[in-house]
């Protein structure tokens, strides 16, 4: 990692883009605003595309949000932006130096990919490539961590994704994917989280290693997060077979996130020469 800047707080970048999921990002936000309460001098901050992002024609139903500064979620719920790809990449003064990325998982996680279909031109991967030479903590849950791996962050290290795309995380080359499914998974400075609702359980751990077990202890008591769900069948090791079938028997046809994380993999293919 890069030498630091000094700065005395730390600052969190969220990384949006078109179809995102919104627990992902509001839960993760929500846990890490409240640790910056406690930590004045620290901020959130969510990077978000530039219209100019948007031209193919799968991005273009974003474009009027995106000129006004706006992301869409998977479940339409519109997000503003605080900062551009743009306004991070093109920053020389340290004003938006990360000490962590948080990448979320989407509906349609091949999103991004149709930035640019030259890696080495896509803003997206270039947001993680610079956070990667700057940040302390690189992070994703859900689907983000097929973002990971084909930006190559997870190479040598164990991670975790959505139960359903497991074993296409487990075709990138050197990644590692963690037996069962756990909530989140730590390997040196990654972290990457599982489904959707793991997001407030990663977030406090971040918050934990970003800052101290006492703020995320605090953060934890003011969202009174203490789950007790209603039905307990919460991933693959714990629900009936008969939902694990129709969960994906309606999922997997209909729901982009899942169909298209395959092309993912093949943008990796694409970019990436594999080990031998």
């Amino acid at each position: 990692m890069a030498k630091k800047t000094q700065k005395k707080g730390k600052r969190i970048g969220i990384v949006l883009y078109p179809t995102f999921d919104s627990l992902d990002v509001i839960g993760a936000h929500q846990v890490f605003h409240y640790a910056c309460r406690y930590h004045s001098d620290s901020e959130v901050l969510l990077l978000g595309p530039d219209p100019k992002d948007l031209q193919h024609d799968k991005l273009k139903p974003y474009l009027a949000a995106a000129k006004k500064g706006e992301v869409v979620s998977g479940e339409q719920v519109k997000i503003a932006q605080d900062i551009t790809y743009q306004d991070y990449l093109n920053d020389k003064k340290g004003r938006y130096q990360l000490d962590l990325i948080y990448v979320p998982g989407a509906m349609d996680t091949s999103c991004p990919l149709y930035y640019s279909q030259k890696m080495a031109d896509n803003p997206f991967f270039k947001v993680l490539e610079k956070a990667r030479q700057e940040a302390e903590i690189i992070a994703s849950v859900c689907t983000g961590a097929l973002l990971l791996g084909t930006a190559g962050l997870l190479a040598g290290r164990k991670a975790t994704t959505h139960w359903m795309t497991a074993t296409l995380l487990a075709q990138f080359p050197q990644v590692t994917l963690a037996a069962g499914y756990p909530r989140y998974v730590v390997d040196q400075n990654i972290f990457t989280g599982g489904g959707i609702s793991s997001t407030i359980d990663e977030a406090l751990a971040i918050v934990t290693a970003l800052f101290d077990q006492q703020t995320a202890e605090k953060v934890q008591l003011m969202m009174q997060y203490h789950p007790d769900p209603p039905v307990k069948g919460g991933d693959p090791a714990h629900a009936k077979p008969e939902i694990i079938y129709e969960v994906s028997r309606h999922e997997t046809p209909y729901t982009p996130g899942f169909s298209a994380a395959g092309d993912v993999f093949l943008y990796y293919l694409k970019h990436h020469e594999i080990p031998s």
